[in-house]
């Protein structure tokens, strides 16, 4: 049964309801193996904002046991993973760059929470940390195999251990959590005096404005932007000491300071940012978007064969928003090697190596993808040199016929 929960960072009941799906697949890793797509169970999903400190998050998001037991199955990160052949996320530099400005020649003791395939406990060790990571999920296991790095097929839960650690990190983790303050409350009475926290998030300002396809999903119940991201580290006791975001992410650096608040955040004062203003823009861009796909749309003259590149929640959304007909599809070209193979949650399509895209002419290729879009563009540039005709989501949504 699911049931509206409070705030995540500041525990009111008191929100506003600014988008729901009657029935979306749950739950998580938008490509799935191909005997378990019948199984997926369809629920709601809703999104709110915080009346009292402007968080948006899931209202209603599944039971907490079902989260866990997805996690520790088949859950599959839409980065694509180097353990598996996949390039490593673009982002990742980016977010251990900061990491080593701002901790300077200090090294000691690392820990991860969430540690996937464990490419960036890899990398924390090659930079002189003792890293351990933890991650519930099978990609734990393949990631220890493969690089060689200490990690735990578990959850993370403050108090298991008995270590103090100089530096913890999480990539793409707290949005996921229930409790995210409790959280970071836990790690901050684990962290050395003056110790280091490093957080990487999905960036929903930038998602927000643009108005794109995939930004909500079951297991995500934050939803966050650098003034809510702010206010829930301050809350667990650190300081800020680096904030930054882009398409790669929204990320923050903080040192530990002095106790942490005892009260939520949002409850001693008027709530940082504007997120009502934030929520109409997306709700309006969305719309323009939908309009604009099936104006163009209209204009393809060719084969009603659709070929689909990105195999994530973009996609997801466009499939369960009915922009196109799910019957159409014949495929999903994707290029990390943990999706190929399987077929998307709820809808069977199956998921394939770029390769395997027709000849140009017998239908029409969907780049459907954010972050990425450009990338994905440039990779079908021979086949559009071919003739391929491709449409684009982004800045516009437009047909891109071939020269």
């Amino acid at each position: 049964m699911m049931n509206r929960i409070p705030c995540p960072l500041c525990g009111s009941y008191q929100h506003r309801i600014f988008w729901r799906s009657e029935s979306y697949p749950a739950i998580g890793g938008k490509v799935v193996p191909p005997e378990c797509s019948p199984r997926i169970p369809w629920l709601p999903l809703e999104l709110a904002l915080c009346d009292h400190c402007q968080h948006i998050y899931q209202s209603q998001p599944p039971d907490e046991r079902e989260l866990d037991a997805f996690y520790e199955g088949s859950y599959v990160s839409a980065n694509p993973s180097p353990a598996l052949g996949g390039t490593p996320p673009r982002g990742l530099e980016i977010f251990l760059r900061a990491i080593l400005e701002a901790t300077g020649s200090t090294r000691g003791r690392a820990m991860e929470i969430g540690a996937y395939d464990g490419y960036f406990l890899h990398r924390l060790v090659q930079e002189g940390w003792q890293a351990v990571g933890y991650e519930p999920s099978k990609m734990g296991e393949i990631g220890r195999d493969f690089f060689n790095v200490d990690i735990h097929r578990d959850f993370y839960r403050p108090g298991k251990s008995s270590e103090v650690w100089d530096l913890v990190v999480s990539r793409y983790v707290f949005e996921h959590l229930s409790s995210p303050v409790e959280m970071l409350r836990g790690v901050w009475s684990e962290l050395s005096a003056e110790g280091w926290l490093a957080l990487e998030v999905p960036d929903m300002q930038s998602r927000l404005e643009v108005g794109v396809l995939g930004c909500f999903a079951h297991e995500h119940i934050s939803y966050f932007v650098s003034s809510t991201l702010c206010s829930l580290v301050e809350a667990a006791g650190f300081t800020v000491r680096k904030l930054s975001n882009s398409r790669d992410g929204l990320m923050v650096v903080a040192q530990k300071a002095g106790r942490h608040s005892e009260t939520p955040p949002g409850r001693e004062a008027a709530p940082a940012g504007n997120n009502a203003a934030l929520v109409r823009q997306f709700l309006d861009r969305r719309e323009q978007q939908k309009s604009a796909f099936a104006r163009e749309l209209n204009l393809w003259d060719g084969p009603r064969n659709y070929y689909v590149y990105g195999g994530d929640s973009h996609t997801t959304d466009l499939l369960v928003e009915r922009w196109l007909p799910a019957s159409q599809i014949e495929m999903i070209l994707d290029d990390d090697p943990a999706k190929q193979g399987r077929v998307a949650a709820g809808f069977s399509i199956p998921v394939v190596r770029r390769d395997r895209l027709p000849p140009p002419g017998r239908g029409l290729l969907i780049l459907s993808a954010f972050g990425h879009h450009d990338k994905l563009y440039d990779n079908v540039a021979a086949w559009r040199a071919e003739g391929g005709t491709v449409m684009r989501f982004y800045p516009e949504c437009r047909l891109v016929r071939p020269e």
